[in-house]
């Protein structure tokens, strides 16, 4: 899961969902927030992000070319990351804990 939170409205943009996370995929949807928020007259002014190594220079320049100053959250600082904590928790207990978990096989055994 992938999103990204205002800080000041406390707006939470569900950016994208998938199995397998890649850079080409994670720069995509930077552009598509960048023009979504410069559709509507928000512009960013600076943008947290964590240090995961999926966000890559390719998604720093995607804000930088923007004019939008790229942070990284300081390293082993929970604390840095306490809103976004925050929605993965709401996230999980208003939506994925009520859904019926997905088994492996189906309940009549393995497929053909």
């Amino acid at each position: 899961m992938l999103f990204a939170i205002e800080h000041a409205t406390g707006r939470a943009h569900l950016l994208g969902v998938t199995d397998h996370l890649d850079n080409a995929f994670v720069a995509q949807v930077a552009r598509d927030l960048v023009g979504e928020l410069a559709e509507k007259c928000r512009p960013m002014k600076s943008l947290v992000r964590d240090r995961d190594a999926k966000f890559t220079t390719s998604f720093d320049e995607v804000f930088s070319s923007g004019g939008v100053k790229v942070i990284k959250a300081p390293a082993r600082s929970p604390r840095a990351n306490a809103h976004a904590g925050r929605f993965v928790r709401a996230v999980r207990a208003e939506c994925l804990d009520r859904l019926p978990r997905a088994r492996a096989t189906p309940p009549w055994g393995s497929p053909p």
